[in-house]
């Protein structure tokens, strides 16, 4: 039987002459072009235990997809058995402006040569691709226009620009965070009956010159030029045909079923 985190590793394809940072992005990258991120699992109200095995299981091995609990405690523990100083914390997801939101996006810290990053492969299409500096600047991947932006070297600000408008994704800070605060919050995120998860589809996958996303009924596909194409689902079958083949998951025609249905009533 395979060791969960060799496993899980040896599907990233780590090119040995790599190091530091420079095997860290491509981990990330390699992560998200491999691995959707999916609340299906949510919507068909699962059991979701993040202990490492159950994880890869799921991610991995049977490519159900999963959330920022599993994709990011995943890549922290590669990342520490990689012999890096890592460590979770917890931000404050603004994409509907409230600034007071829950703790509820599980992140990692990564402190290399005396610089901390973030380290993030579980934000859907949004999922910063590279290890970010805790320091003011400015990325851009594909399309997107992204900055981190810090406040007092305390406080900081995941925001994306799009044309004169800034979107702040989410905020955070660097206080201690142990996995039983993540534990409690990966409860209540996949169980809480308005939890934003239980009640709406979200599925996305990353690759190098093009984002999809299934949010609720719709599918939308954009490329490396800004380039947006889009589309209803109103069927189980396109359903089905969607998740499994456009964006990889191992998902039965009843499952895709169970789910379609759900997302129909949550819509009228």
């Amino acid at each position: 039987m395979h060791q969960p985190i060799e496993y899980y590793l040896e599907q990233l394809e780590i090119p040995t002459e790599l190091e530091g940072l420079e095997r860290i992005n491509h981990m990330i990258k390699k992560h998200l072009s491999l691995f959707a991120f999916s609340s299906t699992n949510v919507v068909l109200d699962r059991e979701l235990p993040l202990d490492i095995e159950s994880i890869v299981e799921r991610l991995v091995e049977r490519k159900q997809g999963g959330y920022c609990f599993e994709h990011n405690k995943l890549m922290q523990l590669a990342l520490e058995q990689l012999g890096y100083q890592v460590r979770p914390i917890l931000a404050r997801v603004l994409l509907s402006g409230n600034e007071f939101n829950r703790r509820s996006h599980r992140l990692t810290i990564l402190t290399w040569q005396g610089q901390e990053y973030i380290v993030d492969v579980g934000f859907g299409i949004g999922t910063p691709q590279e290890a970010i500096p805790l320091e003011n600047r400015e990325y851009h991947w594909q399309e997107s226009h992204v900055r981190l932006q810090a406040i007092e070297g305390q406080d900081y600000r995941l925001e994306k620009l799009e044309n004169d408008t800034v979107l702040t994704m989410y905020r955070f800070d660097l206080s201690e965070t142990t996995e039983d605060d993540c534990d409690a919050s990966h409860f209540y995120t996949h169980k809480f009956p308005q939890s934003n998860f239980v009640n709406s589809l979200v599925i996305s996958k990353i690759h190098a010159n093009k984002r999809q996303l299934v949010r609720r009924l719709e599918v939308f596909e954009y490329d490396d030029l800004g380039n947006e194409t889009s589309s209803t689902i109103t069927s189980a079958e396109q359903m089905h045909q969607v998740i499994s083949q456009q964006l990889g998951l191992n998902v039965s025609q009843q499952e895709a079923k169970a789910v379609f249905e759900h997302q129909l009533q949550r819509a009228q």
